[in-house]
C-alpha cells in the first residue's frame, strides 16, 4: 500500500485541518473618518467598546476626533461606534462642538465657551444671542470670525460686520 498524495483529500480530515488559515491579526490602532479604519489593515474589527478600551488601541490623531469621526466595532450601527475624545475611548461618534453663547474681544476674538463653534453667518449670530466681552464698544481692530469666514466686531449695542471697529 502506497501513502496518498499530500494533496488528496479521503474524506478522513477536511483540508482545513492539514492547512489551517493563519490566526488573526488584531487591531493595534485606529484612525479617525467617517467612519475611520482599523490598523493594520486586514487585522481583525475588536468586538466592541470595552474590547477597543481592553486592547490599549493607539488613536490616530491622538488629539479629540472631530465631529461625527468614529471607527465601528464588530457591533452593528450605532452601539458599535467609538470614538477618540483626546485622552480615552468613549461610544458614539465625536460630537459636535457646543453652539457659541459668548464672544471675547480680541484679533481675533474667540468663541465662549472654550471649543465652542462660530455662528454659522451674521445672521446666526444674533439667532444665538452671542453675548459680547466687553459688553462696550470694542476697540480697533477687534473683531470675530464667523463660520462663513466673514468679521463681525461689537458696537457696544449691536453685531456690525467687518473688523473695524471706529
Amino acid at each position: 500500500m502506497s501513502a496518498p498524495d499530500r494533496g488528496y483529500w479521503d474524506a478522513s480530515y477536511p483540508p482545513s485541518v492539514l492547512n489551517p488559515p493563519p490566526p488573526p491579526i488584531p487591531a493595534t490602532g485606529a484612525t479617525a473618518g467617517i467612519p475611520g479604519s482599523w490598523t493594520p489593515a486586514g487585522c481583525e474589527v475588536p468586538a466592541n467598546l470595552a474590547a477597543v478600551q481592553a486592547a490599549g488601541i493607539v488613536a490616530t490623531p491622538a488629539t479629540a476626533w472631530t465631529a461625527g469621526q468614529y471607527v465601528q466595532t464588530k457591533l452593528v450601527g450605532a452601539p458599535g461606534r467609538c470614538w477618540w475624545n483626546g485622552s480615552a475611548w468613549a461610544g458614539g461618534a465625536a460630537p459636535a462642538p457646543p453652539a457659541a453663547t459668548g464672544a471675547t474681544a480680541g484679533t481675533p476674538g474667540t468663541w465662549t465657551p472654550a471649543g465652542a463653534a462660530a455662528p454659522a453667518n451674521a445672521a446666526a449670530l444674533t439667532d444665538q444671542a452671542v453675548v459680547a466681552t466687553p459688553t462696550t464698544a470694542w476697540t480697533t481692530g477687534q473683531h470675530m470670525v464667523l463660520g462663513d469666514n466673514q468679521h463681525c466686531h461689537w458696537d457696544g449695542s449691536i453685531w456690525v460686520t467687518g473688523s473695524d471697529a471706529p
